[in-house]
């Protein structure tokens, strides 16, 4: 009985195993021990049930290396964001992700972010990055202190599932509606938490670029880019090219991610496509492919297949079969040869898409993949040629 307890407590300790060392102190403490040794400060914000969250105990606090310079380098501590003081952390620097890891510098402001799970190289250089002055959260709008007045709706919503209650729409635009100030920190927990009404979108799209100054672009994109992905869409269904332009516009103010190069032609592409402007999709299409140097060998294809399909406007239809020939030369995918023979087919460049259309075959079958597409349309180029 005796070595079977033992055995168990063994394999506990081996499962906990943490090369990094984690301070059982409060944040009061912390804060004034890594102010008094020049220490930056690093917070693991988990939660009991997130699995990446103990893939990272598992693979990377138990590499001796992160250890090694996790402990010279910060004071860290792990915090259940669903209880006791990990609520108000939450709450006050807004993590909703997990994991998600929280660098302090030695006067206890938040500097750096890093959401999500990383092996143990790849995690050593984020924090290095993190010690980058350069690299750091500039955001004055994130006060020091944590204990804010949080109302009791936001914590509810934080709490652990069997405690965590949603706040209505009355709760949360009645607390915003008696705020003198929406650029509190609180007023912004509460707008970056909770999906808005028309007035307080609005509101927030018009001052986007002083909560990005108050908050850093980081806490401010996912509801900016969400808030232009539903415009982008709305555009979409309403084939409306106003508001394209407009969506393109907020793009073009706000988006910060290197992909803009080619994500505006791409958006233009597709909506042109949806609306069959055949005119107006060229251009956009051929700046996309190049910009994006044929990245996305399935939306290339996609692209092309829908023209194969719907398009009757010649100009564009060699352009996209020049797009195929250029794909399939890099790419043995069948279905994209098959793209390639259709456009051909389409064009009724006969010979070439028979020659096309059985190299097509040929790939299906190396793929152990049905080939009745490509044999419908050798069929269809007989009948034809």
């Amino acid at each position: 009985m005796r070595y079977l307890l033992f055995l168990s407590l063994l394999l506990l300790n081996c499962q906990a195993f943490s090369a990094a060392k984690w301070s059982k102190s409060d944040w009061n403490s912390i804060c004034s021990d890594a102010k008094k040794n020049n220490q930056y400060i690093f917070v693991d914000a988990f939660t009991d049930w997130c699995g990446w969250c103990k893939t990272m105990d598992k693979e990377t606090f138990s590499d001796s290396t992160v250890g090694e310079f996790m402990n010279s380098k910060f004071i860290s501590l792990k915090l259940d964001m669903e209880e006791g003081f990990g609520i108000k952390m939450a709450l006050k620097y807004r993590v909703s992700s997990f994991p998600t890891f929280l660098v302090f510098n030695p006067d206890g402001a938040l500097v750096y972010r890093i959401p999500g799970f990383h092996k143990p190289a790849e995690f050593l250089g984020l924090l290095n990055t993190a010690l980058i002055p350069a690299n750091q959260i500039k955001a004055k709008g994130i006060s020091n202190k944590v204990d804010l007045d949080f109302p009791d709706f936001l914590i509810n919503s934080m709490k652990k599932k069997s405690d965590k209650k949603a706040p209505d729409s009355a709760a949360i635009f009645g607390y915003l509606d008696k705020q003198k100030d929406l650029f509190n920190e609180v007023a912004w927990t509460v707008m970056a938490k909770f999906n808005l009404n028309k007035k307080y979108m609005d509101f927030f799209i018009n001052n986007a670029q002083k909560y990005i100054e108050l908050f850093g672009i980081d806490e401010v994109k996912t509801k900016l880019y969400g808030y232009i992905d539903s415009k982008i869409q709305e555009s979409f269904k309403d084939k409306d090219e106003s508001k394209l332009n407009s969506s393109l516009e907020l793009i073009e103010k706000y988006y910060l991610e290197e992909n803009k190069v080619f994500l505006v032609p791409y958006i233009k592409a597709t909506f042109y496509q949806l609306s069959k402007n055949w005119s107006k999709l060229k251009d956009p299409l051929a700046d996309y492919i190049k910009k994006s140097n044929m990245q996305d060998h399935k939306m290339v294809n996609g692209f092309c297949s829908f023209i194969a399909d719907n398009c009757t406007d010649q100009d564009l239809l060699k352009s996209a079969t020049d797009w195929m020939a250029a794909l399939v030369k890099i790419d043995k995918e069948p279905a994209f040869a098959l793209c390639h023979a259709n456009l051909l087919y389409k064009r009724k460049f006969y010979k070439e898409a028979e020659a096309e259309a059985q190299r097509t075959i040929e790939l299906y079958k190396a793929a152990d993949q049905s080939d009745h597409q490509a044999r419908e349309l050798l069929s269809r180029i007989n009948l034809e040629k």
